[in-house]
């Protein structure tokens, strides 16, 4: 994808770097390309409830330089646990939440979580920092 901008507009095309299309403002956060089939229409913590129904026991996340192997079942219930303590905290939807590190269990589950609390998750990756 290219983006360029100038004081006028930008330029977006995930295509070709060469597009004319002028986007001069973001009234939708939906786009889908040439596929043949349309972008699944659910929310973070429902992609999570559905993958834990549909997969269940199956292997879901491996972090090898941690030595961890999680199910979906397991994935789901330190997602659900990791959510319930963000509301808990007083994290209301809509509130921003930042992560800063390297590639993780605990990132991963971080990124699902305030998904499904419906936050708005700032990532950092310390990587590029």
């Amino acid at each position: 994808m290219s983006v360029k901008k100038n004081a006028r507009h930008f330029t977006v095309s995930p295509w070709s770097s060469f597009s004319t299309t002028r986007v001069s403002k973001v009234t939708q956060s939906y786009v889908c390309g040439p596929l043949s089939h349309p972008l699944v229409a659910l929310t973070t913590g429902q992609l999570v409830d559905r993958a834990e129904r549909r997969f269940g026991y199956a292997e879901a996340v491996v972090s090898c330089h941690q030595n961890i192997r999680k199910t979906f079942f397991e994935v789901k219930a330190d997602v659900d646990r990791l959510a319930s303590g963000f509301v808990a905290m007083g994290l209301k939807q809509g509130d921003r939440i930042g992560i800063w590190g390297p590639n993780s269990y605990e990132w991963y589950i971080t990124m699902f979580a305030s998904g499904k609390a419906g936050l708005i998750l700032v990532r950092n990756h310390s990587s590029y920092i």
